[in-house]
């Protein structure tokens, strides 16, 4: 059910500081967390379904969903229609 394609709704990278989606442990210095969102917002291009996106990255389906629902929520990936 959660297994969908996704793809971004910016033109380019967004300011995830703008979003509350901007982790960081240093100034000037993303953390895992944020670096994370990068690599899932860099697979949401239509192709990629949840499963796809977990595999490339090496990561559990959770993280990726948890991380997945919470850029939907701040639109910034929208589901892509099932044909």
């Amino acid at each position: 059910e959660l297994n969908n394609k996704y793809i971004v709704t910016t033109l380019c990278e967004p300011k995830l500081s703008n979003y509350d989606l901007f982790y960081d442990r240093l100034p000037n210095k993303p953390s895992y967390r944020t670096n994370h969102i990068l690599n899932i917002l860099n697979y949401c291009d239509g192709d990629h379904d949840l499963l796809a996106i977990s595999e490339k990255l090496e990561k559990p389906i959770w993280e990726v969903s948890e991380i997945i629902q919470q850029l939907s929520t701040k639109n910034l990936i929208k589901k892509v229609k099932r044909d």
